[in-house]
């Protein structure tokens, strides 16, 4: 199977933009973890919510938000030591 040009420069952006993804969602969880310091899921999740605001300019109200605020979520579950259950 051959993959041209444009399906890899495709690939290449999707994996540059996980990347970001990924380092955003560990920031704002170990913002939150320091300021909540117990896992508490409601306020964890609005600290998250608060510092891809206000850091990143995220839209309250786009996709984009929710979905580094879930991963956030987990990592803070998994850094906090309760797993994914926040």
């Amino acid at each position: 199977m051959k993959i041209t040009r444009k399906q890899l420069r495709k690939i290449i952006r999707e994996s540059i933009d996980y990347k970001g993804f990924q380092e955003k969602a560990l920031a704002a969880a170990e913002h939150a973890i320091k300021k909540v310091g117990y896992p508490q899921s409601g306020l964890i999740e609005n600290e998250i919510h608060y510092y891809l605001e206000t850091e990143y300019g995220m839209d309250p109200q786009g996709d984009e938000i929710w979905s580094v605020a879930d991963q956030a979520l987990t990592i803070a579950g998994n850094l906090l030591g309760v797993g994914d259950t926040l």
